[in-house]
């Protein structure tokens, strides 16, 4: 009986054995290598750290990605070789690195630990290579295997373990309850508490016939034999044989996956998945990113990592993807439409004019016409039986018995729907026909005019998309008008109407328009909501309500969420073989995505990105000085330059994640794609900054970092500074008002002493207005006229006096004079003195045109200049007849009064004694006084001047007296 049992089994086993090779698939792996920032194309080995890491060994260095760069570590970092050969993650986070050379060595905290800078590791000869790292949870400590033994690491020191005598090879050991089991060339072994080594297993036996390879599964152990793949388990202080296959691939190395599924890695022949971990019942799949595969690990994601002896890094985001290309079967990979043909299969349409059918395993090329390459199969629909298609050489109909049957009448086809009653209608290049499914003909031409899209609302209402917009085909435009004047000179590609009314129009640069079922518009954009590209072609609607955007730079699908749209991108880093969208079939939760590269399916396109993934700060620089990690900082002002890096890790996203972050709880998010920023010159207070990742699927993550920075105030900024800042200030203050309430008491007494002064020289300048030698001069005249009997000279020279002194007492009361008055004062003064000198000078006095006669002027000021000007420049004049000149002309906003002589001048005049020098002398001296009186008095700026006269005769003496007076009150 047992000789039959085993010979069912192994019946079985080639039966699985038949299988394996026939179930490898073409998968859209992602590759990295060299030129991606890979430290090396030939990897080891592949681990994933707590904190989110990945890490790569390789023939030139570790490696660390990040998902979005690689960092590279090697000798110079602390590394004992650039030659990796294994990572190990024991339970307490310490990521053993084995190298080709050197000593025992462990990452932790970003530190390389080896018996250099870490005395609790010993110095063993046993190079790192022949090292096997074995972490014992159940125990507590990390067996360290080597030629010289095996060692406990506690963290502390590494402890000798006993092992059965004669043990060599040691391949596997683990502590299995209270149980410690250890594998090697002879067997099994087995040590129970307080016992010796005993074993249970022996190579060679029936059990394990051979021992070629191990792979650690934890708590289990899978060995190769060479003909087959054998699986130990442990239970109640047991051993036995649980699983065994038929398997002649070799081991490099085994692992589980986060699913349950077991992944087996051999040196030729890619990788072999069992997708519940039972080698037996599960029917294996081959993933063959690369022909020798040293390790493969699913991260905590769920997505797949490939070590390649020769080829770098693949990843592979789902299990469930697959890619269809020409090295499959296809007839081509320029794919333009895809839609449904039967469960699980698709027909697709291709840039050469062909069309085929797509199952997975199986593709068929379907050929009724003959390739022409640039002439594309664009758009397709299905009445159940057969598919119709359109094409840049017209229409074709492939049936179900796989024939196909080309119309060529219709021209370049542009687009294409079925009608409620299954006939057809066509856009074209030319115009819009409603046609036959069944044999092509032609119903009726709608509209001669290029067409783009076509849609039939609700209503029955035909909408049809043009290069420059939107039309109705019919007169009713009710519910559209907004829509088309939105759309005016607008590209339109595609339309679709949603199930809750929602009309979707794809256009050419512009994004996606929607119209709600009450009308209201609204536009979706790359800028504004994230689509892959503003250039959009079809558009689908599936089961749930989601949209499915075709772009030129990735698959967009938008999910309803409270009234917005969140948008999820796929593209080359999802698996697309490329970001050009075409066209997508929405099957449950597969997508069929025909692409210029090839058909790819999605699986669980459906599922919602999880929002657990970790977001954590990586440095922080004060100053560009880097500072050890901590929640809180508290630094100095001159330290305000602050750069803070931070990474989300996020493997799915391939790079293509947004981060918002704010500097304090309640102000506004600001986003960037950058994992650092920068606060240059912070100023100072408290800066609680808050950081979040988004995915690329549109996802934010759920956790937030957070770091608290104070920046201290400067000393001078502090209260009891500015307090004391305040004081001075206001001590400073109250000492400028103290002068400045000096000042004016000074002043108000100068204004005092000036208005004193003023009454006195008002009463100096009466007295000086009229010259006693003037009127003794006068006098002595009319009395040699009298002498002379000259009765009639004489009788006219009283006469003029007498009207002079009436005129200059009249006057005297006045401060401010006409200008008429003044000239009529000048002329009887000079004409008293040309009668007196017998007619020894003449006087010209002259007024400017725009003058006004009306003008005033200050009393009295122009007599004393008009009587030096006669006594001490005319009358010393012997050798030609003497001039005297006044003139009043306007300058900008005054009056100049210019009175010359030509007599002998400033310099020349001949003094006549002391007295009259000194009478001269005065006689300025009032009148400067008084105009320094005017100006103070009234506002004014009455300027004098005195030069010689012109040709350098006699004397010019001008006044400026300014019209406008400041101080209008006195009077």
């Amino acid at each position: 009986m047992q000789s039959r049992s085993w010979e069912r089994t192994w019946a079985c086993l080639g039966l699985v054995f038949l299988t394996i090779g026939v179930t490898a698939q073409h998968r859209p792996y992602r590759h990295y290598d060299v030129e991606h920032g890979l430290a090396g194309s030939t990897v080891y080995c592949v681990q994933q750290d707590s904190a989110g890491y990945l890490w790569f060994g390789t023939a030139a260095g570790l490696s660390r990605f990040d998902g979005t760069t690689f960092t590279n570590f090697t000798t110079n970092d602390g590394l004992p070789s650039n030659e990796v050969l294994g990572l190990v993650l024991d339970q307490f986070g310490r990521l053993w690195v084995q190298t080709f050379q050197g000593p025992l060595c462990f990452l932790k905290d970003g530190i390389f630990h080896t018996p250099t800078n870490d005395r609790s590791l010993n110095k063993l000869a046993t190079s790192a290579a022949a090292l096997g790292i074995k972490p014992d949870p159940a125990a507590g400590d990390v067996k360290v295997v080597s030629s010289e033994g095996t060692y406990r690491y506690t963290g502390e020191a590494l402890i000798p373990l006993p092992l059965p005598e004669g043990t060599n090879g040691l391949y596997w050991i683990r502590t299995v309850g209270t149980d410690l089991w250890a594998l090697n060339r002879e067997g099994l072994h087995r040590r129970l508490p307080g016992k010796p080594w005993e074993r249970v297993m022996s190579e060679g036996s029936r059990e394990i016939p051979a021992i070629q390879h191990v792979a650690d599964l934890g708590d289990e152990v899978l060995i190769h034999t060479g003909p087959e793949l054998l699986r130990i388990s442990f239970t109640d202080q047991q051993a036995r044989v649980a699983q065994r296959v038929a398997f002649t691939y070799g081991l490099n190395r085994a692992s589980l996956d986060r699913v349950g599924g077991l992944w087996v890695c051999t040196p030729a022949n890619g990788v072999f998945r069992f997708a519940t971990n039972n080698i037996m019942s599960d029917v294996p799949e081959r993933f063959a990113p690369s022909a020798s595969v040293a390790q493969c690990i699913m991260d905590q994601e769920g997505v797949l990592w490939f070590a390649s002896h020769i080829d770098g890094v693949f990843k592979l985001v789902s299990v469930h993807d697959q890619l269809f290309d020409v090295s499959d079967g296809l007839s081509s990979n320029d794919l333009h439409c895809v839609v449904a043909d039967g469960p699980g299969a698709v027909q697709v349409g291709t840039g050469e004019l062909t069309i085929d059918r797509v199952r997975p395993g199986a593709i068929a090329n379907i050929f009724g016409t003959s390739p022409k390459g640039g002439v594309r199969v664009l758009r397709a629909v299905s009445n159940g039986r057969d598919r119709i298609f359109i094409s840049d050489a017209g229409l074709l109909r492939s049936d179900e018995l796989g024939g196909i049957t080309h119309w060529p009448q219709f021209g370049a086809s542009k687009a294409l729907i079925m009608d409620s009653n299954g006939e057809l209608l066509i856009g074209t290049s030319s115009a819009v026909y409603h046609a036959s499914p069944a044999n092509g003909e032609v119903l009726d031409t709608l509209v001669d005019e290029r067409c783009t899209a076509l849609l039939k609302d609700a209503r029955g209402a035909l909408l049809m998309g043009t290069l420059n917009g939107l039309r109705m085909i019919g007169a009713d435009t009710v519910g559209y008008d907004r829509l088309i004047d939105a759309l005016a000179g607008v590209r339109v590609t595609d339309m679709l109407l949603c199930a809750n009314g929602t009309l979707v129009v794809g256009t050419h640069g512009k994004g996606i328009l929607l119209q709600s079922a009450d009308g209201a518009l609204s536009w979706l954009t790359a800028e504004q909501d994230g689509l892959s590209s503003n250039i959009c072609g079809r558009l689908r609607e599936d089961d749930s309500g989601r949209l499915w955007i075709c772009t030129a730079r990735g698959l967009d699908r938008l999910v309803a969420e409270g009234g917005m749209w969140r948008v999820r991108n796929f593209t080359m880093a999802d698996g697309l073989p490329d970001n050009e969208v075409r066209d997508v079939l929405v099957r449950g939760d597969s997508l069929w995505i025909a692409t210029h590269k090839g058909l790819f399916m999605l699986g669980r396109a459906g599922d919602m990105e999880k929002d657990d993934f970790p977001m954590r700060i990586t440095g922080i620089r004060f100053n560009g000085n880097d500072t050890l990690l901590t929640g809180r900082y508290t630094v100095p002002y001159d330290r305000n330059d602050i750069s803070i890096a931070f990474i989300a890790f996020h493997m799915r996203s391939d790079g293509r994640i947004t981060y918002r972050y704010r500097l304090a709880e309640g102000a506004l998010w600001r986003y960037t794609t950058a994992n650092m920023i920068t606060i240059p010159r912070a100023t100072p207070g408290t800066y609680a900054v808050s950081i979040q990742a988004r995915t690329a699927g549109g996802t934010w993550g759920a956790q937030v970092a957070r770091i608290t920075i104070e920046v201290e105030t400067p000393w001078w900024q502090r209260p009891w500074a500015l307090g004391g800042i305040l004081a001075a200030l206001l001590a400073g203050a109250w000492a400028i008002f103290q002068r400045r309430q000096a000042r004016l008491v000074r002043a108000s007494r100068e204004r005092e002493r000036n208005a004193r002064a003023m009454a006195e020289l008002e009463l100096q300048a009466h007295r000086a207005r009229i010259d006693p030698h003037f009127v003794f001069n006068c006098l002595n005249s009319i009395q040699g006229f009298v002498i002379n009997e000259d009765n009639d000279k004489a009788h006219r020279y009283i006469a003029q006096f007498a009207s002079y002194i009436r005129r200059t007492l009249r006057v005297a009361r006045l401060n401010f004079i006409p200008l008429r008055e003044e000239i009529e004062m000048l002329r009887e003064q000079t004409g008293l003195e040309m009668m007196r000198t017998r007619q020894a000078f003449t006087t010209r006095i002259e007024v400017d045109a725009d003058m006004s006669l009306d003008t005033e002027l200050p009393t009295m000021l122009l007599q004393t200049f008009v009587e030096n000007a006669i006594k001490h420049g005319l009358n010393p004049l012997r050798d030609r007849a003497g001039e005297l000149g006044i003139r009043f002309s306007k300058s900008g906003d005054g009056l100049v009064c210019t009175i010359t002589d030509n007599g002998v001048g400033l310099n020349h005049s001949a003094p006549k004694g002391a007295q009259q020098n000194e009478h001269t002398s005065e006689g300025l001296n009032l009148v400067k006084e008084r105009i320094k009186l005017f100006n103070t008095q009234f506002g004014m700026d009455i300027r004098m001047r005195l030069d010689p006269g012109i040709g350098g005769l006699g004397t010019m003496v001008r006044v400026t007296i300014p019209v406008e007076r400041t101080n209008t009150s006195v009077t």
